[in-house]
């Protein structure tokens, strides 16, 4: 079923775009890919949260972009570690950003809001970071490409977006970070990132931000800043695939549902706290 639909896809003339959490996911999707599309359709594998050796390469030769969510690592670290085990090669795989840019492959950033804040500035710090694998940190250019002119390569707009140059959209941000004074080998590193105050947002070379920092939004569904992720929604009893906006879902056993029964509204997701 997920080969028709990609085929049908591409007959269609449609970009193809696929969550996938798991290795097994990602191999199936991989599949597909491979037997229906090529590089120039640049097929997207959103979160690749669990991959190997094998999978990365087979996404660099068919030209899959990882759309990564780097804030998902210090929130899933705990339910990553417990599920996967610490030592074995799925964890040594799991949110592997600088292995797969060293393999070729194309990454774009984002938050998967509102699992995440959609905040980029913490994105690239979390990137900085990676509290799970030291070793695939990304270097402070690094984590600005994924956000930039990843996301545009991506989204298909790298001849207008993600760059400033002539001729591009003026889609940017001034920042006023610290320990920053304009020198080009002065570099913030993730603590100047997460501290970082935004003077001016332009869209189009129009003004649409002035006067220093934008207030955070409100972790979604009332999670505490820094323990959002999937495990902060599980924890709670709400889906944030079924229910972006806050519809919970009862636990099981829970009043208005037989145990072990999940009420109808919200049959249709596998995810169960």
């Amino acid at each position: 079923e997920i080969g028709e639909a990609v085929a049908g896809a591409k007959a269609k003339g449609l970009r193809v775009e696929a969550h996938t959490i798991g290795d097994r996911s990602a191999k199936v999707l991989l599949d597909a890919f491979e037997k229906h599309l090529t590089p120039a359709d640049r097929p997207l594998l959103t979160h690749c949260q669990i991959l190997n050796e094998d999978l990365v390469k087979r996404m660099a030769a068919v030209g899959a972009i990882a759309n990564v969510q780097p804030q998902f690592v210090p929130s899933d670290l705990p339910i990553a570690r417990d599920r996967l085990g610490a030592g074995s090669e799925r964890f040594r795989y799991a949110y592997a950003w600088r292995t797969l840019l060293h393999r070729g492959v194309r990454l774009a950033g984002g938050s998967d809001s509102p699992v995440e804040e959609p905040a980029p500035l913490l994105g690239m710090a979390d990137a900085m970071d990676h509290v799970i694998h030291e070793v695939e940190r990304l270097t402070f250019a690094e984590a600005l490409e994924i956000y930039t002119a990843g996301a545009a390569f991506a989204a298909g707009a790298e001849d207008r977006l993600g760059r400033l140059e002539p001729g591009f959209l003026a889609d940017l941000v001034v920042l006023q970070v610290a320990g920053v004074d304009g020198a080009e080998a002065q570099l913030p590193d993730s603590k100047a990132l997460r501290e970082a105050q935004v003077l001016e947002v332009y869209v189009q070379g129009r003004l649409v931000h002035s006067g220093g920092s934008v207030p955070a939004p409100p972790a979604p569904f009332g999670a505490a800043a820094g323990k959002g992720g999937l495990v902060g929604h599980w924890l709670r009893g709400r889906c944030p695939c079924c229910s972006p906006w806050g519809q919970r879902i009862p636990r099981r056993g829970a009043s208005g549902a037989a145990a072990g029964e999940v009420p109808p509204l919200v049959q249709p997701c596998s995810v169960q706290p």
